[in-house]
Order: structure tokens, then C-alpha cells, then sequence
């Protein structure tokens, strides 16, 4: 199975993470202007050519989310839920669907 980098979500850039990593020169400072879900810099950290990360989106939660995650504020996270009551909340439960209509 292939590593994944970043966060999951449409349009990800996971797939290409290594390939766009090896595009980058050695330099002091990265910068990932549209983050996404922070799969460029999760490979640009992984390989560690940079002193200082930048990240910044349009939606400001995924950077913070990334961020979050990698100083390990998840490490002991014990909830879980499986792919179909995901789907089932995201489907049938008010409050979960109005928030997606206002996303979308």
C-alpha cells in the first residue's frame, strides 16, 4: 500500500506529493500557499530539506487541523468511526447535512 500524506480530502494532492517534493531545492524556508490538506508539506517534512514550514489555504481549518496532528494533539484519540455510519451522519443527521449544504 502506498504511504498517504496529509489529510484526506477532494483534491488531494497525496498521489503526487513525492514527485512534487523532488522539484524543490535545498532552501532555508517552504512555503505551501495552498495547502489543501497539507499533503506537499507532509512529504517536505518527512524529508526534512527545510528549516521553517509555511502553510496557509483559503479554508483556514485544514492547516490548523494539520498542524494539530502532527504535534500530536490526536496521538491518544480512541474514537473511531466505521465508513458506513459515517456515511449514514453525513446523509441522515440534521445538523451533519446542513452543515454539508453550507459547505457545498
Amino acid at each position: 500500500m502506498a504511504k498517504r500524506y496529509g489529510l484526506p480530502y477532494k483534491g488531494s494532492k497525496n498521489k503526487l506529493a513525492v514527485a512534487i517534493n523532488e522539484l524543490f531545492p535545498k532552501k532555508k524556508n517552504f512555503y505551501d500557499l495552498f495547502c489543501g490538506g497539507c499533503a506537499i508539506t507532509h512529504r517536505a517534512l518527512e524529508v526534512n530539506n527545510f528549516e521553517r514550514y509555511f502553510i496557509n489555504d483559503l479554508d483556514g481549518g485544514m492547516p490548523e487541523l494539520f498542524k494539530s496532528a502532527i504535534e500530536g494533539k490526536f496521538r491518544d484519540e480512541k474514537r473511531w468511526i466505521s465508513r458506513e455510519d459515517f456515511f449514514f451522519t453525513k446523509r441522515y443527521r440534521p445538523i451533519c447535512k446542513n452543515l454539508l449544504e453550507f459547505w457545498e
